[in-house]
C-alpha cells in the first residue's frame, strides 16, 4: 500500500542561514519549541516548497517532473531525517501511544534566573572605562603571576594533595560552583552585547551529572559566525580572567587562608578550561569556536555522519550515498574529526562507568556501564547493520560474499562457548594457617610427620633444638649440683 506523506508542524518556521565564501544564500528551519535550527540543501528548500499531502509514489513523480534525478530514495532520506528530529505532526499529535518516543533523561534542564537585570546594570559600565588599560594590567599581572608560579613550580603541584581530603573537595566544588556561574554569565554579557537574546541561567543534568547552562538560542539569529564565535570564547574568557588574578595572587601571598583560596580558584579555572570547555571534541565552547571559526554548521553530526557512511563504504562499496558532497580533502577531514567524536565519547563513557565502579559502588558501575555500552555501542551497531542490509541488491557479488562472511564469522565468535576452566600458577594452602613460635632462637631438629598423610591430635609435628636454650639448662643443673654439694656438706658437719 502505498502511504501518504505525513504533514509538517505548522509552527515551523523557513529562514534565511549563511552565506557561503561564494555567496550562495542558505537556508534552514526553525522550530520554536525545541529552539533548535537545522539547515537544509536547495533540494530540500524546493521539496518543502512543493510538500501536501499526497501519496509518496504521485509525489515522487510531480517534483521528478520539475527537477531531474528525484527518487524515492531521496525522499525516505529526507523524510527519515524530518521525522527524526520531529518535525513531522505524526510525531505529536497522530502517532499512536506505543509510537511515542521516551522521555529523554540523558539532558533535563532546570532554569533558575534571569540574567538579563545583571546584563543591563553592567551595561552601564561598557563605554565609562578603560578596557584596553585594564587588559594591559591584566596581562601583565597574570604573565608575572606565571613566572612566579613557574619558579615556584614544585609547591604548586604538591599543594594539589589538599583536594583528595574531605575539606579539599568540599573548597574544590564550591569554587567549581562560582567559576561555573561567572563562566555561564561571560557568555551572556558577549551574546547581550551582540544584540541577541539571552534566557535563563540553570542548571542541566547531563546523566545525572549536574551542569550549568544559559539559554542562548537567540545566537542562532546572529547570520555573521565571526560574531558568534566571539560568543562561544566570551565563557572561557572571563574564567582566564580569573584565573590570571588568582594566578598572581598565589604567587605573592603569605601563606594562609587566602593564599589557598586563590590556589582554589586558579587550579580549579585553568583545569576546567583548558582540559574541559577547550576540548573541540566535546560540544562544549571548544567546539562552538572551531565551528564558528570554520563556518560550519551542525559539524559534529555532519562529520559523524561522514565518518559513518566511510565505514559503511568498505563493506557496500559505492551503493550507498554520502549524506553531501563535499571536496575530498573537506570530505577527509570530516571523517577524521566525526572518528574523533566518536572515540572520545566511547571513552569519556566508559570511565565514568569505572569511576562508579571503582568509586561508588560496583553494581551500579556494572548496571552503567551495560547502559552505556547499549547507546554507544550495541544500538548504533545494529542500526548501522540493518542499513548496511537494505544495500545488499546494489552491492557487487564480491562485497555480498564479505559482508555475509564478516557476519557469519560474527555470529560464530558471539555464540562460541568460552573456556570453562583455566590453568594458572597458584599455591594451595590450608586455611587458617597456624602460626608456631619459639620463646627461644632455635632451629628444626626433625620433621616425624613430614608426609602426605592426616596428622593425629597430639602427635608430634616438628621437633627445635635450640643451643642457648640447652646452654641454659645445663647451667642450671650446675648450679643445682653445686647447691645440693653444699647442702650435703652442711648436713654431714
Amino acid at each position: 500500500m502505498d502511504e501518504r506523506l505525513p504533514k509538517l508542524r505548522q509552527e515551523l518556521r523557513l529562514e534565511h542561514g549563511i552565506s557561503d565564501a561564494h555567496g550562495h544564500q542558505h537556508w534552514r528551519i526553525y522550530d520554536p519549541c525545541q529552539h533548535r535550527f537545522y539547515d537544509i540543501t536547495d533540494e530540500d528548500l524546493f521539496v518543502l516548497r512543493h510538500w501536501q499531502p499526497e501519496s509518496m509514489s504521485a509525489f515522487v513523480q510531480r517534483i521528478a517532473k520539475l527537477k531531474a534525478g528525484y527518487t524515492q530514495d531521496k525522499l525516505q532520506m529526507f523524510l527519515s531525517f524530518l521525522n527524526s528530529n520531529q518535525l513531522l505532526q505524526s510525531n505529536a499529535s497522530t502517532a499512536k501511544p506505543e509510537d511515542k518516543k521516551p522521555l529523554k533523561l540523558a539532558w533535563t534542564e532546570v532554569p533558575l534566573f534571569d540574567p538579563n537585570p545583571m546584563l543591563l546594570a553592567t551595561g552601564r559600565y561598557k563605554k565609562s572605562l578603560p578596557w584596553r588599560s585594564l587588559l594591559l594590567v591584566w596581562s601583565l599581572l597574570t604573565g608575572f603571576g606565571l613566572w612566579l608560579a613557574i619558579q615556584q613550580w614544585d609547591t604548586f603541584i604538591n599543594t594539589f594533595s589538599y583536594f583528595f581530603s574531605f575539606q579539599g573537595l568540599v573548597a574544590f566544588g564550591v569554587s567549581l560552583v562560582a567559576l561555573k556561574f561567572i563562566h555561564e554569565f561571560g557568555h551572556a554579557l558577549v551574546a547581550h552585547h551582540l544584540g541577541a537574546t539571552v534566557g535563563k541561567v540553570g542548571v542541566a543534568l547531563f546523566y545525572g551529572l549536574p551542569m550549568l547552562f544559559t539559554e542562548l538560542s537567540g545566537v542562532n539569529r546572529i547570520i555573521n559566525p565571526q560574531q558568534r564565535k566571539w560568543i562561544a570564547l566570551g565563557g572561557m574568557a572571563i574564567e582566564t580572567l580569573v584565573a590570571g588574578l588568582a594566578t598572581f595572587l598565589w604567587a605573592i601571598l603569605p601563606d594562609g587562608v587566602l593564599k589557598s583560596t586563590a590556589f582554589i580558584v586558579c587550579s580549579t579555572s585553568w583545569v576546567t578550561t583548558l582540559l574541559l570547555n577547550s576540548n573541540p571534541l566535546a560540544r562544549f565552547d571548544g567546539y562552538y569556536f572551531l565551528s564558528d571559526l570554520l563556518e560550519i554548521r551542525n559539524f559534529q553530526p555532519r562529520a559523524m555522519a561522514m565518518a559513518r557512511h566511510a565505514a559503511m563504504s568498505i563493506f557496500v562499496g559505492d551503493a550507498a550515498e554520502a549524506p553531501e558532497r563535499l571536496a575530498p580533502s573537506t570530505r577527509r577531514g570530516f571523517i577524521l574529526y566525526g572518528l574523533g567524536c566518536w572515540l572520545y565519547q566511547s571513552l569519556l563513557v566508559l570511565t565514568i562507568a569505572f569511576l562508579f565502579y571503582t568509586l561508588v559502588y560496583e553494581t551500579l558501575g556494572l548496571l552503567i556501564l551495560a547502559y552505556f555500552a547499549s547507546k554507544q555501542f550495541a544500538r548504533p551497531g545494529w542500526r548501522f547493520l540493518k542499513e548496511t542490509t537494505t544495500y545488499v541488491p546494489k552491492m557487487s557479488v564480491m562485497r555480498k560474499t564479505l559482508l555475509g562472511s564478516l557476519i557469519a564469522a560474527g555470529l560464530f565468535a558471539f555464540f562460541w562457548p568460552l573456556e570453562r576452566s583455566t590453568s594458572i600458577p597458584a599455591t594451595l594452602s590450608r586455611l587458617p594457617i597456624a602460626v608456631v613460635s619459639t620463646p627461644e632462637p632455635a632451629f628444626i631438629k626433625a620433621l616425624p610427620s613430614a608426609s602426605t598423610r592426616r596428622v593425629s591430635e597430639g602427635e608430634l609435628v616438628v621437633r627445635f633444638e635450640s643451643p642457648q636454650l640447652s646452654q641454659s639448662i645445663q647451667e642450671a643443673e650446675l648450679e643445682q649440683a653445686k647447691a645440693q654439694a653444699r647442702l650435703d656438706r652442711i648436713s654431714g658437719s
